[in-house]
């Protein structure tokens, strides 16, 4: 028996060159040079903001660096992986994380203005009004899935050339998808057709299955050519062909990325005459896309939301319409009717809190996971790394084994989503609080040079919020009441309480709290980590359901059954599911 498990090792290197670039940041997320890339906010692409443009933050001191990297190894998980688990499905990480992709690119990759060099003890502090100037947001910030079908970035020659490989040659209205590498006898059962990849730049080179000329491929790479060609000038077969290649840098959030391209070609599917006119693929084609749209926004809204957030707060923020969110707008603007502005408190800081929630290993499949298997008689589970290692961006690509992902890879999506007749508590994901798996503390696949700091996660996000300004926990409560917005804050004794206390004294840190660190605080001491707390939970709850109930053409703006409000009922109905649920939603893609 044949088995695949990857080299077992850390994942080192990124794969890029030259990665305290722009241009790589930009090529990272679909962008090529050239491409009238705009230097400020204003042009083609969403900008970014503060909800609180003149609440303090964290001051720059000679030893602010040294503090907030304390802090940072302070954050390493000091608890066994079995008294950390939520109640929260495991798929709700990687949902988040596709989620963030889909409306910000720009504040998650080293770009000559925001470098956090952690070998420099210095570490300084842009104005507010520069960050909003120099940091751009490459993605529309709208719920539109700009990420799935490429929207924003894809701009010019090279955009044209990328959605045409995205489409499915014979039927204009799907998305083509990728194939898995069968393993005989090692695969989940479902799905149950071949569709279980994404796709990849073999599919379009394979001289046997041509799908785009050979001139049409010596553009496309020559565009992106530090993307899908390695040093010697040698295409990358395993390279991604999607809409955002940040989604095929875990294997959790490829699949899920996967999942909504599944969605989109069962809707095309269930298309019948009286939605669209059958004989016009792309007319068939934009209506697939805008019910896949609108059932992501419902789902974001009814599902993620009330799991991740208070539901209370959530109930409060859309019952004012999103107030905050639309003061912030307001200066803003929402240019071309689809760009939305996106608050840093919410991209830099309270966005980020699905990074506690990942484990270090998953019950990926019946493979990778629970039970023990002639696939995988040692019953590994699906280690973090491995994730990071079987997809097109690991070093090397699918870990040398092969262009494609092994059928042992594939997910399991009723065990990320804890299904079945028994709930097992390592299906779910972590708690939200500030015990960090230590494999974030030691990513080396985004390694730049050796230093091991380099490679911590907290260290990283601790740095970026500072170098960025971004308000501290305090003076955010302090903004949300200017709105009339009551927050109970944590007192200094709470804040300081744990195994982080030290460092949080160290640091200064209990009437100054850096954002991202007091949003798990939060977590941690007001639900058990269960979901956010208030703040964390106005913050999120205020950016996702503002771009929702603010944005054009939502389904918020659609009448329908809801109580006068479109519902996925009043939708397509891929394989006969309304889809108003995850355990719906891959029912309906084939995955249960």
């Amino acid at each position: 028996m044949i088995i695949i498990k990857g080299h077992g090792g850390q994942v080192s290197g990124n794969g890029r060159g030259g990665a305290n670039t722009q241009q790589s940041m930009n090529a990272a997320c679909g962008y090529v040079e050239g491409e009238d890339y705009p230097d400020t906010a204003s042009a083609a692409f969403g900008p970014f903001g503060y909800f609180f443009p003149n609440a303090d933050s964290t001051h720059p001191r000679p030893e602010i660096a040294e503090a907030l990297d304390r802090l940072g190894v302070a954050m390493v998980d000091t608890v066994s992986p079995e008294a950390d688990n939520s109640e929260m499905p495991a798929l709700f990480t990687y949902l988040g994380q596709f989620i963030d992709h889909d409306i910000t690119a720009g504040t998650d990759r080293e770009t000559d203005f925001s470098v956090i060099d952690v070998a420099n003890a210095s570490l300084g502090q842009h104005e507010k009004s520069l960050v909003e100037t120099k940091v751009v947001n490459l993605r529309t910030g709208a719920l539109d899935l700009d990420s799935v079908y490429g929207g924003a970035v894809h701009t010019g020659s090279f955009g044209k050339r990328l959605q045409n490989a995205m489409r499915f040659p014979s039927d204009r209205a799907k998305m083509l998808l990728g194939t898995s590498f069968d393993i005989p006898g090692c695969r989940p059962d479902l799905p149950n057709d071949i569709a279980t990849d994404l796709l990849r730049l073999q599919r379009v080179i394979d001289p046997d299955r041509t799908i785009i000329p050979s001139s049409e491929f010596e553009a496309l790479t020559g565009d992106l050519a530090e993307r899908f060609l390695d040093e010697d000038g040698k295409p990358i077969p395993a390279r991604a062909i999607i809409g955002d290649m940040r989604n095929d840098e875990n294997l959790a959030v490829a699949q899920t990325h996967l999942m909504f391209l599944r969605l989109h070609n069962k809707i095309v599917d269930s298309a019948t005459p009286n939605d669209v006119n059958l004989g016009d693929r792309e007319a068939v084609f934009e209506w697939a896309r805008q019910q896949t749209r609108r059932i992501y926004q419902w789902l974001l809204m009814n599902v993620y939301l009330p799991t991740i957030c208070d539901r209370d707060t959530v109930n409060d923020v859309v019952a004012q319409g999103a107030p905050v969110y639309r003061s912030f707008m307001d200066p803003i603007g929402d240019s071309g009717a689809r760009l939305m502005p996106l608050p840093l408190e919410f991209s830099v800081a309270a966005f980020r809190f699905g990074h506690t929630q990942a484990r270090s290993d998953y019950d990926w499949n019946f493979i990778f996971g629970r039970g023990d298997t002639d696939c995988n008689p040692s019953s590994d589970r699906a280690g973090f790394n491995l994730l990071f290692g079987f997809t097109g961006e690991g070093a090397p690509p699918m870990l040398g084994v092969a262009n494609q992902l092994p059928s042992n890879w594939i997910v399991d999506m009723e065990r990320l989503l804890n299904l079945g007749d028994v709930s097992h508590d390592d299906r779910n994901t972590r708690r939200i609080d500030t015990f960090i798996a230590p494999d974030l503390h030691e990513m080396k696949h985004m390694r730049e040079g050796d230093n091991a700091n380099m490679q911590n996660l907290p260290i990283r996000n601790l740095r970026r919020g500072h170098l960025l300004n971004v308000p501290t926990a305090q003076a955010s409560i302090a903004g949300f009441a200017e709105h009339g917005i009551g927050i109970t804050p944590l007192s200094a004794e709470e804040i300081a309480s744990g195994p982080t206390g030290d460092a949080i004294r160290a640091g200064g840190f209990e009437d100054a709290t850096p954002l991202w660190f007091y949003i798990l605080k939060e977590a941690e001491l007001m639900s058990n980590g269960r979901h956010l707390g208030p703040l964390g939970s106005r913050i999120v709850a205020e950016t996702l359901a503002g771009l929702v109930i603010h944005g054009s053409g939502t389904y918020w703006h659609l009448s329908g059954s809801d109580n006068g409000r479109w519902h996925p009922r009043d939708g397509a109905h891929p394989d006969g599911v309304v889809v108003d649920s995850l355990p719906a939603m891959i029912q309906a893609v084939g995955y249960l």
